[in-house]
């Protein structure tokens, strides 16, 4: 298990720069990292361009949560723009995949 763990937070830190002190989904139990979340969530979440809309800041959120919602909001792009880059090569191997199998020339069966 720890090898499972060191790679996930290796990808954590590959994709947002930071790497987590201590287990990532226990932070979710901290008052503060669900203030944050909250706020995101009232937010309804990223515009297209991945800004937060402008409605939050009539919230008037703490600075300290502000900052957490910034640092949030920046982490969930990276994370959703790593997975349209995945999404996108898997989609191109399989495109690739079935072009091979189409000009690929066909055995005659007896």
């Amino acid at each position: 298990m720890v090898g499972e763990a060191e790679r996930i937070l290796d990808g954590i830190e590959r994709l947002t720069g930071g790497r987590p002190p201590s287990c990532p989904w226990r932070a979710f139990r901290d008052p503060f990292v669900r203030e944050v979340i909250d706020l995101y969530r009232a937010a309804g979440g990223l515009t297209e361009g991945g800004a937060v809309p402008a409605h939050v800041l009539g919230m008037d959120p703490p600075h300290a949560v502000w900052r957490g919602l910034l640092h949030y909001v920046q982490a969930v792009a990276l994370v959703r723009a790593d997975r349209q880059r995945r999404d996108r090569e898997e989609r191109e191997r399989q495109s690739r995949l079935r072009g091979a199998m189409l000009d690929r020339p066909r055995s005659r069966g007896r």
